[in-house]
C-alpha cells in the first residue's frame, strides 16, 4: 500500500475519512486538479541581456540547449552565471511549444529571479508562486518554490530544478517525489554544490554532466582564510577585521546568535524569523558600507556588490561543505569587484571547512590551472 500523491508506504501514515483512504504526509498539500500552464502566443526573438555572455557561457548554453536527455546535471561554480546559461534553453523550448517551469527551494530566490527574468523576457508573462504569492498560478513561465510542486502535477514539459542541494528540498523525500511528478520530458538539475548521492545516480544512469568552473570575471574563486581563536574572542575579531573592507556579511550558526551579534555590532540581522526580509536585503544592497548578520538564509541565491564574508563558529555542524562553498561564493561576483575577503573564524578545525577549501582550490585548478 502506497500513496499515489507522495509515494509514502508506512501503514501508520494512512487513515479512513468518509470512506476514503487518506495520507497524513501529503494531506496538507492535496489538490483537486493540476494547473494548466499557458503557452506564449508568439516566438521569442531575442533575450534582453544588457551584456554579452562569455565564450564559456555561450559554449555551456549551447550544450544545454542541444541536450535532450530526460535528466541533465548542470554544475557551475558560484558566480558562473547559471541563470544566464539556461536562458537560451528556455527560449528554445518555449519556441518549440513546450511548457517550462523553474523550481527553487527558497522563496527569496524565487522572488528575486522572477524580477530578473521579467526584464530578460519582457514579452512573456512570468510569475512567482510561493508563500504570499498564490493568487495567480499559470503563466508562460512559472517560478515556484519546491513546496508548491503539489500544484503542478504533470504541468510542465521541461523543469529547471535550481539549487538541488538547498534546504528545505535537500533530503525531503516528499518534496523529491512531488518535484518528480511535475514534468513530462526533461529536468535540468543545477547547483554549484552537487550532493554525492546525486553524483552517484548521474554516474549509474549516465546522465549528461555539463560543467562551468569559470566566472565571467576570469578571476579565480576566493579561497577562505581560517582564523582559529577562542569563542569569546570572535566578536573582537570582527571589529579587528571589519576595517579591511567596507561591506560585510557576517554568518552565524543560529537565530539567537544573529540577534545577539547584530545588537553588539549595531546592524541589521536577517534570519528565517525576521520581519520585512525584502526590506532588510534591499537596505543592505543599496548601502555602500556596513554589516549584515545572517544565518544560512543568505548562503545562496542573492547577489551583493562588493561584499565580503566572515563565518563565525565555522566549525559548527550547521555549516557543512556545500553551505560553506556557497557562502564563500558570495564574494567576487561583480566584474567591478572580482576579488574579496572570506574568513572562517572558529575555535577548531572541521572536515567540512577543509573540504570546502579543497573544493574551491580544485575548481580553480580546473578553470585556470592555479
Amino acid at each position: 500500500m502506497s500513496c499515489e500523491q507522495c509515494n509514502s508506504n508506512h501503514k501508520d501514515l494512512f487513515f479512513i475519512h468518509q470512506g476514503l483512504r487518506m495520507c497524513r504526509v501529503c494531506l496538507s498539500v492535496a489538490t483537486l486538479e493540476p494547473i494548466e500552464i499557458t503557452c506564449p502566443n508568439h516566438l521569442i526573438e531575442d533575450i534582453n541581456l544588457s551584456f554579452d555572455l562569455t565564450l564559456k557561457q555561450k559554449e555551456v548554453s549551447k550544450q544545454l540547449c542541444n541536450t535532450y536527455e530526460r535528466n541533465i546535471l548542470f554544475e557551475a561554480v558560484c558566480g558562473a552565471g547559471k541563470t544566464e546559461c539556461v536562458l537560451e534553453l528556455i527560449k528554445d523550448r518555449l519556441n518549440k511549444g513546450l511548457k517550462v517551469g523553474w523550481a527553487i527551494p527558497r522563496r527569496q530566490v524565487v522572488l528575486e529571479l522572477t524580477s530578473r527574468l521579467q526584464k530578460v523576457f519582457p514579452s512573456l508573462s512570468i510569475i512567482a508562486v510561493c508563500e504570499g504569492y498564490t493568487t495567480q498560478l499559470s503563466a508562460d513561465l512559472v517560478l515556484f518554490t519546491t513546496h508548491q510542486a503539489f500544484r503542478y502535477k504533470q504541468s510542465f514539459d521541461v523543469l529547471i530544478l535550481d539549487e538541488v542541494d538547498a534546504f528545505p528540498y535537500k533530503g525531503n523525500h516528499l518534496l523529491h517525489h512531488l518535484i518528480s511528478q511535475t514534468y513530462k520530458q526533461q529536468c535540468i538539475m543545477m547547483s554549484a554544490t552537487i550532493p554525492s548521492n546525486l553524483r552517484k545516480t548521474m554516474t549509474l544512469e549516465k546522465w549528461p554532466h555539463i560543467t562551468c568552473y569559470e566566472r565571467p570575471t576570469q578571476i579565480p574563486l576566493t579561497i577562505p582564510v581560517h582564523i582559529k581563536t577562542l569563542s569569546w574572542i570572535m566578536i573582537f575579531m570582527i571589529f579587528k577585521l571589519k576595517h579591511r573592507q567596507k561591506k560585510w556579511l557576517i554568518f552565524v550558526p543560529s537565530i539567537k546568535l544573529a540577534q545577539r551579534y547584530a545588537l553588539i555590532l549595531r546592524c541589521d540581522s536577517l534570519t528565517s524569523k525576521s520581519n520585512d526580509k525584502e526590506k532588510i536585503i534591499e537596505r543592505f544592497s543599496n548601502a555602500e558600507q556596513g554589516m549584515l548578520v545572517c544565518t544560512t538564509i543568505l548562503e545562496r541565491g542573492v547577489t551583493f556588490i562588493n561584499v565580503h564574508v566572515m563565518v563565525i563558529m565555522a566549525h559548527h555542524r550547521v555549516f557543512d561543505e556545500s553551505s560553506l562553498v556557497q557562502i564563500a561564493g558570495r564574494v567576487g561576483r561583480h566584474k567591478m569587484y572580482p576579488t574579496g575577503d572570506v574568513f572562517f573564524i572558529s575555535s577548531q578545525e572541521s572536515e567540512e571547512m577543509n573540504a570546502c577549501i579543497r573544493t574551491l582550490q580544485n575548481a580553480n585548478v580546473i578553470a585556470y590551472g592555479v
